[in-house]
């Protein structure tokens, strides 16, 4: 397929698991295939290329990190977490028009980790 859509496909599962079902979408993008998870777990994310925070169904805001090797995991894990921290103490501190921002761990905050494909 040109694309694989994943809605939490690692919430259920034990890490061990998990980090084997991560291993085989990389696979499928290394292959060519265009990978989207939605997530609301930074560890997740941290594998992507890029990561877009989705609040009440909008997108907010765009990270770019490019590929990830296995080494630098828990380092982009941390940037990910302290850029939703920033990104949260932002929104508190100045509000939408459409009303004040979701609080940390708000189910309304989502995260799009994408992995494209290279064309």
């Amino acid at each position: 397929p040109r694309i694989v859509l994943g809605d939490e496909p690692t919430g259920a599962l034990d890490s061990t698991a998990a980090a084997e079902v991560l291993d085989i979408l990389a696979e499928i993008n290394a292959e060519g295939t265009t990978v989207v998870i939605v997530t609301h777990d930074p560890s997740v994310a941290a594998r992507a290329d890029r990561v877009l925070l989705m609040v009440d169904g909008r997108i907010v805001a765009d990270r770019r990190q490019g590929r990830s090797v296995p080494a630098d995991l828990e380092r982009r894990r941390a940037d990910v977490t302290a850029w939703l921290a920033d990104h949260d103490r932002r929104r508190v501190a100045a509000p939408t028009p459409d009303g004040p921002g979701s609080s940390p761990g708000n189910p309304r905050q989502h995260l799009a980790a994408v992995g494209r494909a290279r064309v």
